[in-house]
Parts: C-alpha cells; structure tokens; sequence
C-alpha cells in the first residue's frame, strides 16, 4: 500500500484532472448488493449508532448521530448539503466504518430531524448561514472532542462544503485535513455564467422566508428518476427517496429567498478567505455537475495554494457519494486514498 500511495503522490499535486485509474482497492458496497444488504446489513448497522440532541444557535435543536468502531484508522465529520438527512448516508456510513473510519454527523438546523425556523416545515430556509457553522463548531467541541480520535477529518458535501470551508477559515481546532464533495462554492442558478447575477438580484428581495421563485414544497409526484440532475444509480436514487417516504417529517423542498442570499454570501466569503486554511484539502467534483459552479472550486483551489489538491470524475453528476459504482466507487477510494497519504505524512511538504 505505501508503494502505491507514493506513486500516486506526485498526480495529488496537479489541479483538476481526470482521476488516476490506479487507486488502491478498497471494500465498498456495490449497487447489486444494495438490493439484498440493505435491509439485512446496512440499516442494522445504522441503528447501532448513538444518537442525541443539542441546542444550537437560538436555541434551534440540532439532530447528531455518532458511529464509533474499534482500532479505528482516524474519525470523519460529515457536513452534509441542502436538504438532506443523516438517513441519506446509511450507505456511506457502513461502507467508511468498514475501512475503519468512525463517523459523525448533525442534521443541520431546519433540515433533517433538526429544528425549524419556519412555519413551513417544508422550506429550505436559515436567517444566518454563520449558524450551520456554529452548530457544527459546538457538535466538534461537545460530541466530538471527548471521543479524542488520533486523527480526524472534515467531509463537507455540496451546501456542506460551503460550511466546511467557511469553519475551517473561522476555526483552526483539530482538524487533520478536509475533502470537499461537490461543494458550493457558488450555486449554480439557472447556469453557471449567470449566478453571479442571480445572487445579486435576489440580495434586493425584502421578503425572506418565503420560496425562492419557481420554488415550492417537497411533492412526491415530482420524484422521477428520468427528470434527475443528480445521480446516474437508479436503486441509490430509490433508496434516497424511500426513506424519505419512511421518514417524511425529513422532507425538504426548495429553498427561501433567504436560504439563497445566504449561501450567495457564504460561498463569496469561503473563496474570499480561502488563503486562511492551513491543512491539506482535496476536491472532488463530476464533471457534468450542474449543480453547483466549477468556476468557483477553480478559484478557491488557486487561492487556498499548495495545499488543495482537486480531482475531476469523468462524467459524474453531483451526488457523488450515491452514484453508480464506476463514480462512487472512484470518490470514495480517492477520498480513502487521500486520508492514507495524509497518515502516511506524505503532505509535510506542503505545511
């Protein structure tokens, strides 16, 4: 495995580029297992997990879940994106305590099992995107902390890199290194050359927590996996979906006005401030993500310098994490290979 993950070294430095098709092997669960294993295995394994409660910022309650194993390698926080749940992440949460990864997750405020801050259970909406920050700061300091983990690691996904970006320039307490999945770095409304304007229109909107235009509730008959932007795996996206179903007080629907000025904000700030994280991150996007924009993860990257290493997969889609094998599997060994040369301190080069 080190002679492996020496060679591989060298392509970490490069900027985005197609991912090198050498990784080393790792467990992961397959889509032709998930049919017959999750029922008997993986949502056994998720009920095992601790789970709790904690006040956040004014007072919203905030929804944790902790998956310790034993002999672990190191212990991975996952920020998670817009309007998902921790019972989206069954899957990956087996496939990393498999590797010997333990694993820590929220349900940010007004998503999830956590609070609301709308009478519209439903709308995507936060008055301050600085308080999935706080939120996460305390759960790191209160939940994580004690558990004292040689090493540990940041994964922000979509809207959760955004606050993973934004925690690491706030707050320098602990973290070995950090992989950013698809993250926004600046939302991708309506396309990627006209967001910036996007954000600045809807900055002039008095009216915040209402839907954002063309936005509404959570509707069951709009789930289509034809009509999907997200993700190629059909039982992935039907998993997905299924629990939701199980677990309808976790649906979402679209954002507020408020939610968008918000992340058009904190986006602009995390590739503003960039240059102030000091451990070694990797990013990984698809290359026919339409979610969010890659123009931004460029400029971020430039910024953050030596430190920030991006891998490109070919023809993924944005949910990189429940994608069909070819593309999971790939992010899911780069991110585990990645973790192995930081223990290997393969990066004291760049510190």
């Amino acid at each position: 495995m080190r002679f492996v993950l020496l060679l591989l070294f060298p392509l970490l430095l490069a900027a985005f580029e197609t991912l090198p098709k050498h990784l080393p092997y790792y467990k992961l669960t397959t889509e032709k297992e998930l049919t017959s294993i999750y029922k008997s295995k993986i949502e056994p394994h998720f009920t095992r997990g601790v789970d709790g409660y904690f006040k956040g910022e004014n007072n919203v309650s905030i929804h944790y879940m902790l998956f310790r194993v034993s002999k672990e390698k190191g212990a991975i926080v996952i920020a998670n994106g817009r309007t998902e749940a921790i019972i989206k992440y069954k899957e990956l949460i087996y496939d990393l305590n498999k590797n010997g990864y333990s694993v820590y997750l929220i349900d940010h405020r007004g998503q999830g099992f956590s609070g609301r801050m709308t009478k519209d259970k439903q709308m995507g909406h936060v008055d301050d995107f600085n308080n999935y920050v706080l939120d996460l700061h305390h759960f790191v300091v209160t939940k994580v902390k004690p558990l004292k983990s040689k090493h540990l690691y940041l994964l922000g996904h979509s809207m959760g890199g955004a606050i993973a970006v934004r925690y690491l320039e706030e707050f320098h307490d602990g973290f070995d290194a950090a992989i950013l999945n698809a993250p926004m770095l600046q939302p991708n409304l309506f396309t990627a050359n006209t967001s910036g304007l996007v954000c600045k229109l809807m900055k002039l909107e008095k009216k915040r927590r209402v839907y954002a235009p063309g936005q509404k509730s959570y509707d069951d008959e709009d789930i289509c996996f034809d009509k999907n932007l997200l993700t190629h795996s059909v039982i992935r996206f039907k998993l997905m979906h299924q629990e939701l179903s199980e677990h309808p007080q976790a649906k979402i629907g679209g954002p507020s006005v408020g939610w968008i000025q918000n992340a058009c904000q904190a986006s602009a700030l995390a590739v503003e401030n960039a240059a102030k994280i000091k451990i070694p991150l990797l990013i990984i996007r698809g290359s026919a993500d339409k979610i969010v924009n890659p123009k931004a993860e460029d400029e971020f990257c430039r910024k953050v310098g030596k430190k920030c290493h991006g891998y490109e997969i070919e023809g993924a889609w944005h949910e990189l994490l429940i994608e069909k094998d070819r593309y999971r599997t790939e992010t899911i060994s780069a991110i585990l290979t990645f973790l192995d040369l930081v223990r290997e301190r393969q990066f004291k080069v760049l510190r």
